[in-house]
């Protein structure tokens, strides 16, 4: 049950990092955007774009990514293990998973040490009573324990209800398609005009050009200037010279453009999985929450209905508050937190 559950935490985050990778890489302001990819059609279409990629970052910075937990955890080597958990939720992850660890090994371990003494006929029910239920007795723990899980839920909750809106802005771009649709004219185009280029180069010199790489410049020495062929090879060269700067300035902007479409290539299937994987790992931190409070409820119970006579017997103790699960979800917990800078996804990243 642990298992699966931290299983099913970490397939979650691995998911949503792919996406706050994505977005954070993105430009957020229209002078960015057109610094980084050029000319849009639009420039409404612009500003819609960045207002959505803004929104976007806003959630992705709530919750975090691996390499800003690696930068504020060089800068403070207790980041993830100090009294009060880290902002984002991703390292706030880390934190929860070391308390659940920590908070499930101390129940385990305090149950396994009244059960020895019980057996060794050297407690008697006060004792129990307030190791179950005293001031830092296991109830406690399992309560914190599950408060602080209900608290990582609801962030957790928060940003899936907020991520929703700029996912579904970025898919439906204006500026995107416009993209997509430039780059279809600069690739139909840029050919055409080339071929004539290439074509008013060999008027203008007498010669072909020697490959395929980006149009050279023409200088004045390499126009023909016989008597016959000055004027034709003059207007050849000037129209060879117009047609270069257009062609230079279309394949930029095509690589521009094609960069765009290539950083927000398939934003819209990982952002609609971000969403999907944050309400899975809402669900499976609210699990964890309802172990410890189920733990609570029948360590409470113990305390208040419990004869003195049951709460001596170390077998009748252990299946009323029935802590089984519990070294298994400490350790479950304590393996999320040593791989959770560590595992790769199998492009270099570490989600």
């Amino acid at each position: 049950m642990a298992d699966d559950l931290f299983a099913q935490i970490r397939q979650a985050w691995h998911s949503i990092g792919a996406w706050v990778d994505r977005v954070q890489k993105l430009p957020a302001t229209p002078a960015a955007l057109v610094e980084e990819y050029g000319q849009f059609a639009e420039e409404r279409a612009v500003g819609a774009l960045a207002s959505a990629v803004a929104d976007a970052g806003a959630v992705a910075g709530s919750l975090g990514s691996v390499a800003a937990t690696k930068r504020s955890l060089a800068d403070d080597g207790g980041y993830l293990t100090g009294p009060q958990p880290p902002s984002p939720a991703y390292p706030k992850s880390i934190w929860w998973a070391g308390q659940v660890a920590n908070a499930a090994a101390t129940l385990s371990s305090t149950m396994d040490a009244l059960r020895s003494r019980l057996e060794a006929g050297g407690t008697d029910a006060d004792t129990v009573r307030s190791s179950l239920c005293g001031p830092q007795g296991m109830q406690s723990v399992a309560t914190a324990a599950a408060l602080e899980s209900e608290k990582l839920a609801d962030q957790v909750g928060d940003a899936s209800q907020k991520i929703t809106d700029p996912v579904s802005r970025l898919a439906g771009s204006q500026a995107l398609t416009d993209a997509g649709l430039l780059r279809g004219k600069l690739t139909a185009a840029i050919p055409a005009a080339r071929s004539q280029a290439e074509d008013d180069w060999k008027t203008a010199t007498g010669h072909s050009l020697a490959d395929e790489g980006p149009l050279p410049p023409l200088e004045d020495d390499q126009v023909r200037h016989g008597f016959l062929d000055r004027r034709k090879s003059e207007a050849a060269a000037k129209k060879y010279r117009t047609l270069r700067q257009q062609v230079t300035a279309d394949e930029e902007q095509l690589a521009k453009t094609q960069r765009l479409l290539d950083d927000t290539a398939g934003l819209e299937a990982e952002g609609t999985q971000a969403i999907r994987s944050l309400a899975d790992l809402t669900s499976a931190i609210r699990s964890v929450s309802n172990e410890f409070s189920q733990a609570a409820e029948r360590i409470e119970g113990a305390c208040n209905l419990a004869t003195d006579e049951q709460l001596t017997d170390a077998a009748w103790l252990e299946r009323a508050v029935d802590l089984s699960a519990f070294p298994g979800l400490a350790a479950a917990a304590q393996r999320f937190t040593e791989r959770a800078l560590v595992e790769s996804t199998g492009d270099g990243g570490a989600w």
